[in-house]
Protein backbone atom coordinates (compact mmCIF):
# COMPACT_ATOMS: atom_id res chain seq x y z
CA UNK A 1 0.00 0.00 0.00
CA UNK A 2 1.24 3.49 -0.87
CA UNK A 3 1.94 5.72 2.14
CA UNK A 4 0.10 9.05 2.31
CA UNK A 5 2.49 12.02 1.93
CA UNK A 6 3.28 14.14 5.01
CA UNK A 7 0.83 16.82 3.85
CA UNK A 8 -1.78 16.37 1.15
CA UNK A 9 -4.46 18.68 -0.27
CA UNK A 10 -7.87 17.01 -0.06
CA UNK A 11 -10.22 19.67 -1.39
CA UNK A 12 -11.97 22.86 -0.40
CA UNK A 13 -14.38 23.94 2.34
CA UNK A 14 -16.72 24.83 -0.56
CA UNK A 15 -16.88 21.17 -1.65
CA UNK A 16 -19.72 18.85 -0.70
CA UNK A 17 -19.01 18.05 2.95
CA UNK A 18 -19.72 14.30 2.64
CA UNK A 19 -17.37 14.00 -0.35
CA UNK A 20 -14.71 16.06 1.42
CA UNK A 21 -14.98 13.90 4.56
CA UNK A 22 -14.57 10.79 2.39
CA UNK A 23 -11.36 12.23 0.91
CA UNK A 24 -10.09 13.01 4.42
CA UNK A 25 -10.96 9.48 5.55
CA UNK A 26 -8.88 7.96 2.75
CA UNK A 27 -5.81 9.78 4.11
CA UNK A 28 -6.21 8.07 7.51
CA UNK A 29 -5.02 4.65 6.36
CA UNK A 30 -1.45 5.36 7.48
CA UNK A 31 -2.33 6.76 10.89
CA UNK A 32 -3.93 9.76 12.58
CA UNK A 33 -4.00 13.00 10.59
CA UNK A 34 -4.38 16.69 11.43
CA UNK A 35 -6.90 18.36 9.11
CA UNK A 36 -7.04 22.11 8.48
CA UNK A 37 -8.10 24.75 5.94
CA UNK A 38 -5.96 27.70 4.86
CA UNK A 39 -7.10 31.30 4.25
CA UNK A 40 -8.42 30.32 0.81
CA UNK A 41 -10.50 27.45 2.23
CA UNK A 42 -8.23 24.75 0.80
CA UNK A 43 -8.31 21.69 3.05
CA UNK A 44 -5.17 19.75 3.93
CA UNK A 45 -4.40 16.55 5.81
CA UNK A 46 -1.03 16.20 7.53
CA UNK A 47 0.61 13.81 9.94
CA UNK A 48 -0.78 14.17 13.47
CA UNK A 49 1.62 15.26 16.14
CA UNK A 50 2.97 18.06 13.95
CA UNK A 51 0.99 21.30 13.73
CA UNK A 52 2.69 22.09 10.39
CA UNK A 53 2.82 25.77 11.44
CA UNK A 54 -0.97 25.92 11.23
CA UNK A 55 -2.78 28.56 13.33
CA UNK A 56 -5.27 26.97 15.77
CA UNK A 57 -8.21 28.75 14.10
CA UNK A 58 -7.50 26.85 10.86
CA UNK A 59 -7.72 23.38 12.43
CA UNK A 60 -10.77 21.14 11.89
CA UNK A 61 -9.39 18.37 14.09
CA UNK A 62 -7.23 15.29 14.36
CA UNK A 63 -8.82 12.16 12.96
CA UNK A 64 -7.94 8.46 12.98
CA UNK A 65 -8.91 5.46 10.86
CA UNK A 66 -12.17 3.98 12.14
CA UNK A 67 -13.56 7.33 13.24
CA UNK A 68 -17.18 7.89 12.26
CA UNK A 69 -17.65 9.80 9.01
CA UNK A 70 -20.29 11.91 10.80
CA UNK A 71 -17.59 13.18 13.20
CA UNK A 72 -15.37 14.26 10.34
CA UNK A 73 -18.26 15.84 8.45
CA UNK A 74 -19.43 17.69 11.57
CA UNK A 75 -16.00 19.14 12.28
CA UNK A 76 -15.49 20.18 8.65
CA UNK A 77 -18.93 21.79 8.57
CA UNK A 78 -18.23 23.67 11.81
CA UNK A 79 -14.94 24.93 10.37
CA UNK A 80 -16.67 26.01 7.14
CA UNK A 81 -19.31 27.93 9.11
CA UNK A 82 -16.68 29.63 11.27
CA UNK A 83 -14.40 30.44 8.35
CA UNK A 84 -17.21 31.68 6.10
CA UNK A 85 -17.55 34.67 8.42
CA UNK A 86 -14.14 35.79 7.13
CA UNK A 87 -15.31 35.55 3.52
CA UNK A 88 -18.37 37.79 3.93
CA UNK A 89 -17.78 41.49 3.39
CA UNK A 90 -20.07 43.85 5.31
Amino acid sequence: MKKTPVTVSVGSLNDDIAALAAKVYRTLMDGPRLVWADDDGKVYSGEAGDRHGVPPSWIAGTFAFGQAADDIEGDLLALRRERSKDWIID
